[in-house]
C-alpha cells in the first residue's frame, strides 16, 4: 500500500494482482478506479474523470509505488 498526492487530495495505491493496481480517495474512502502497468490501462469509476485517474496512475509510477520499469524496444 502507498499513497500518492495528486490535485490536493491524497489517493491510496493498493496492489490488486500482478501488475493491476486499485486508486482509493482517502478522504472518504471511495475507489477512484484501477490502473495497470502494462501498457498503461486505467479504469475509472462512474462519476471519476478519467484524467484524474491517468495522472494518479502517472504520480505512482514515477514515484516507483508500483511494479513498473520502462522496457527499451529494440527494431
Amino acid at each position: 500500500m502507498s499513497m500518492v498526492h495528486v490535485s490536493g487530495l491524497t489517493y491510496r495505491i493498493v496492489a490488486a494482482e500482478n501488475g493491476t493496481y486499485d486508486a482509493f480517495r482517502l478522504l472518504d474512502d471511495v475507489r477512484v478506479g484501477s490502473f495497470r502497468d502494462a501498457g498503461f490501462h486505467v479504469a475509472s469509476q462512474i462519476g471519476t474523470d478519467g484524467a484524474l485517474l491517468r495522472r494518479i496512475a502517472q504520480t505512482a509510477m514515477r514515484a516507483a509505488l508500483t511494479g513498473w520499469t520502462a522496457t527499451a524496444r529494440i527494431t
